[in-house]
């Protein structure tokens, strides 16, 4: 599906007159659903904004010179490209453009992007089920532990567990932002381990009862 700025700034008007709505005519129940419902949304539009940003990154890569967005744009550094295009900080169009590029696939001969390297981290953020913020600390210590020399298997098993277990509902945000990927708990795969002794050997002990949540997490569904 393609998308242009018109079909968004439509989009942007039928919210802008769904909520226009008096909140204080809302019963108890709608207000709460109708809350969680724009965390969603605000989710889903942060990820737009960090895959974007990303892309902008990309197509301002140093090695492209003056052929470069950015350069292009008559601005010396994509930071400064975002922040004028979106009218945000230069820190925030900063934390966009960090955690775009983490996410995007590596730029191959031809032109062509590669596999985005935290596959579950981008669809889980795309779908509004992480938030940027989570999905920055996830795919941080995840690349930390690929710098490391990790076994590319322990880390995309680590990744698995730390999205199953961040979107656990049960979890608080200070929950999530204690599980991050250690790297001085990280160990090599062992021949024949499982996906999840691969995770477990590459994510901290959290205590009590962050260990129940990530073991609740992990449990087959009926």
């Amino acid at each position: 599906m393609e998308i242009s700025r018109p079909d968004l700034d439509e989009i942007a008007s039928q919210l802008i007159d769904c909520f226009g709505v008096p909140t204080g005519r809302l019963s108890d129940d709608d207000l709460l659903n109708l809350a969680a419902a724009a965390e969603r949304l605000a989710r889903v539009i942060g990820a737009a904004q960090t895959l974007l940003a990303g892309e902008i990154g990309s197509r301002s890569r140093p090695e492209l010179g003056d052929e470069g967005l950015s350069r292009s744009q008559n601005f010396t550094t994509p930071v400064k490209l975002l922040a004028a295009v979106t009218k945000v900080s230069p820190g925030e169009a900063r934390r966009r453009l960090e955690l775009g590029v983490r996410l995007r696939g590596a730029e191959l001969l031809g032109g062509a992007v590669g596999p985005a390297p935290y596959p579950l981290v981008s669809s889980a953020m795309t779908r509004g089920d992480l938030s940027v913020e989570t999905a920055g600390v996830i795919s941080r210590e995840c690349a930390g532990l690929a710098q490391r020399g990790v076994d590319p298997s322990a880390v995309g098993a680590a990744e698995e567990t730390l999205v199953d277990s961040a979107t656990d509902p049960a979890l608080t945000a200070d929950d999530i932002a204690r599980l991050r990927a250690h790297p001085r708990d990280a160990r090599p795969r062992r021949p024949g381990a499982s996906r999840r002794s691969a995770a477990r050997s590459a994510i901290p002990h959290p205590g009590p009862q962050l260990r129940r949540h990530v073991s609740r997490a992990h449990r087959p569904r009926p």
